[in-house]
């Protein structure tokens, strides 16, 4: 297939020949070159039209078969695959990041949040529910009085409906305001550019309004189907008393209401954890601290002597603790691959396809590595320049224990241009292994620590300069660092950032689901404070008269206080029996996208329940303690 020639029609799919635009020079060429004379078409992440969804798999196999044969007589050491997706799918696509400046979108992430936005309107309903019963004892007389004047059930059922209705309707409005407010805040939390146009679009009018009729059939069926249903003889004589069924009804939504918060709570610190465990990786715990300077697209024989000479400037500054000229890491999920076929000839025949970071002498100190077998890289000497250091995993591929894979020899083939196929022409390296160091995550958590060689010798083309700062005085180091640079390169900008700043990219839509979970689950907590309170007074006000015979008869303060308590504490207990197991399955389930987890602790559900049940005691302990201490004589004498 040719791009169109069609300026009016809109590209439908997209196309990339995955890992083949970086490795063979001039692929695009190649490509177009077999397609013959005058045919001209853009073939490494370029567009195309197909007007027959149908047609595609035969397109797909079409450019694989044109792919294979370009390889073979090229580069028959690199396999391809064509991948080809529709535009409207490469934002959600997982398998290949089709832009570097951000990542893909998760779809369920976006599953999770709509969820948890659910739970949030079932709470707040919760919470209406259980708030417009409870003040139905004020409205008992009205109820009456219609129903005595003629008025039917149905009517006073749309009437309490629409009383809802309006009421969501003031709340929705309420909410966008409140959105409109925080927006700024929400783009610079998620990345995102929303705007109040956004807000008032057709789309997200039709949503809006059927979240309104939703919440209002949620929130408001009950309470007007309860109060709807006064019997007017009961309600005038003033005998009106709530049914145990409808006691317990409000006791099972806040049940519901607990569970939910229990659930968010513990999910929104099992994110937290895992981000911490990511944060605090032997990369990245000293990220506030590396500084990387980019030093790509240098080239020439006085590369590395130029790069001397500015080391040697920068390490002038004894506060200057290392300094190193190596790989671009951590290693961004889009970067492209570094593997490296490798040898043991001592050990055996086989052939091992492992990672490989380049760098100078002084890139395990640089990054502070652990050295548990052998020696560091030693500056001076000459030997070095081939040696290598494995990582453990490395090791343990072997099945050798650290000691003993140090001074075996490892044969390595020479690349001619960094990333690509093995230069034939040239005898493969022979070297030795120095040292063995402690597993390191050098990519995402989303991937397991895979067997790696650290070699002294930096690499061609994927050149960082990475520098040790001390703590403090960082603006200052940072200043003479970039005098020394223009010193030593005054026709190329000083482009610097931080280690930790990559690895805020790397797991940037981890750390937005963490911030946004976070924000929920403070949410659900404050919906639910609001609900307990409500409930509360109400049961205190309901049960007045008992708490006065009760006095009468000789209860005390204490007492009557864990009367009532005792109730929201049946009610923590059932949810934690219910919410608990879920918050373990759902942050299993999340957890399950990283190969280094956090771990579940008998303490962070504990910590959790003594948390929740704090909440409760501050949010319903002052209506309660205002009823135990009332003066039973009124209480009694009002009745």
């Amino acid at each position: 297939m040719k791009t169109s020639s069609n300026t009016h029609v809109h590209p439908k799919y997209i196309c990339n020949i995955l890992a083949l635009k970086p490795i063979v020079p001039n692929l695009e060429n190649l490509l177009n070159t077999a397609m013959g004379d005058g045919d001209q078409g853009y073939w490494a992440s370029s567009f195309f039209v197909c007007r027959d969804d149908r047609q595609i798999p035969l397109i797909q196999a079409d450019l694989q078969k044109r792919a294979n044969d370009l390889l073979a007589r090229f580069a028959p050491e690199i396999k391809g695959s064509v991948i080809i997706r529709k535009i409207t799918d490469i934002h959600f696509d997982q398998e290949i990041d089709w832009a570097t400046n951000h990542k893909s979108a998760n779809r369920k992430y976006i599953s999770v949040f709509i969820t948890i936005a659910g739970l949030i309107l079932v709470v707040a309903c919760i919470n209406y529910i259980n708030l417009a019963t409870a003040r139905s004892v004020t409205r008992a007389r009205e109820i009456g009085l219609r129903k005595t004047f003629g008025g039917v059930r149905l009517q006073l059922f749309f009437q309490f409906m629409a009383e809802s209705f309006l009421m969501v309707l003031g709340a929705t409005v309420l909410a966008l305001l409140i959105v409109a407010l925080f927006l700024s805040p929400f783009n610079d939390m998620t990345g995102k550019t929303f705007s109040l146009g956004h807000l008032f679009n057709g789309p997200m009018l039709l949503i809006t309004g059927a979240v309104v009729v939703l919440v209002t059939i949620m929130a408001g069926s009950y309470p007007a189907l309860f109060v709807s249903g006064f019997q007017p003889a009961v309600v005038l004589k003033g005998k009106f008393a709530f049914r145990k069924g409808s006691n317990t009804f409000r006791q099972f939504l806040t049940t519901v209401q607990f569970t939910v918060a229990i659930t968010l709570l513990v999910g929104s610190i099992v994110v937290v954890r895992q981000m911490n465990l990511m944060r605090n990786s032997k990369l990245n715990e000293a990220g506030k601290q590396i500084l990387s300077i980019r030093y790509g697209g240098f080239s020439g024989p006085a590369t590395d002597s130029q790069f001397s000479i500015f080391k040697n400037l920068v390490l002038q500054d004894r506060d200057i603790q290392a300094m190193t000229l190596a790989n671009h890491l951590p290693r961004l999920d889009y970067f492209g691959p570094i593997n490296m076929q490798m040898q043991f000839p001592e050990i055996n025949t086989d052939q091992h396809e492992w990672f490989q970071l380049n760098g100078d002498y002084d890139f395990p100190r640089t990054f502070d590595m652990k050295i548990i077998a052998g020696r560091d890289f030693e500056p001076g000497r000459v030997t070095d320049s081939t040696a290598v250091l494995l990582n453990q995993s490395a090791v343990n591929a072997l099945h050798l224990k650290p000691e003993e894979a140090v001074g075996k020899t490892i044969i390595r083939p020479v690349f001619s241009m960094g990333y690509g196929p093995p230069d034939s022409t040239l005898a493969p390296i022979s070297g030795l292994v120095v040292g063995v160091v402690e597993d390191f995550p050098y990519r995402s958590m989303h991937h397991k620590i895979e067997p790696l060689a650290i070699s002294a010798k930096p690499h061609t083309i994927d050149r960082i300069i990475h520098v040790r700062l001390p703590a403090e005085k960082m603006g200052e180091k940072i200043a003479s660092i970039e005098k020394a640079w223009k010193q030593t390169f005054p026709d190329f900008g000083f482009d610097y950032w931080f280690v930790d700043e990559e690895f805020g990219r790397m797991y940037e839509n981890e750390t937005q689901v963490a911030q946004l979970t976070k924000q929920f689950s403070i949410l659900a907590m404050l919906i639910t404070c609001v609900g307990l309170y409500g409930l509360a007074a109400f049961l205190a006000r309901q049960r007045i008269r008992e708490i006065g015979i009760r006095k009468a008869l000789g209860a005390s303060n204490r007492q009557i206080l864990l009367l009532l308590l005792r109730v929201f504490a049946r009610i923590l207990l059932i949810a934690c029996f219910i919410g608990i197991p879920i918050a373990v399955y759902l942050s299993g389930r999340w957890l399950k996208n990283f190969e280094y987890q956090t771990t579940l602790t008998f303490f962070m559900f504990a910590g959790s329940i003594a948390l929740i049940a704090l909440i409760t005691i501050l949010t319903v302990g002052y209506e309660s303690l205002r009823a135990s201490l009332a003066n039973p004589v009124k209480a009694l004498h009002s009745e």
